[in-house]
């Protein structure tokens, strides 16, 4: 059976330990907690936690930012009103192990 998963946006400093926890445990990387508040301070709508709706374990997170892209605005041919171009990038991206396969990563992108 599929667990039942609850997906929010970064609300508070007590979302960054379970955050950098499945982090830490997956990627190579090692972060300092001044990275995570980098994205999270500025972004914390692109910053996602998926939890458990039974356990309310944080299972998985994206963090994200989003920023104007260097081409400045989209062509809008049809359109009068030029529209800001931006580009987004995925920071980090984590599932817990005993979670995958579920399409929760899928999710969070």
């Amino acid at each position: 059976m599929a667990p039942k998963i609850v997906f929010r946006t970064y609300q508070t400093e007590s979302d960054l330990d379970p955050a950098m926890k499945l982090i830490d445990q997956d990627l190579s990387e090692p972060y300092s907690i001044y990275t995570y508040r980098f994205f999270v301070q500025q972004w914390p709508e692109l910053c996602i936690l998926a939890y458990d709706e039974d356990t309310h374990e944080c299972i998985g997170v994206i963090i994200c930012k989003l920023h104007p892209h260097r081409r400045g605005c989209m062509d809008t041919h049809f359109d009068s009103d030029k529209m800001q171009l931006n580009r987004g990038y995925i920071g980090m991206i984590a599932v817990d192990k005993s979670y995958r396969n579920h399409g929760i990563g899928r999710s969070l992108v």
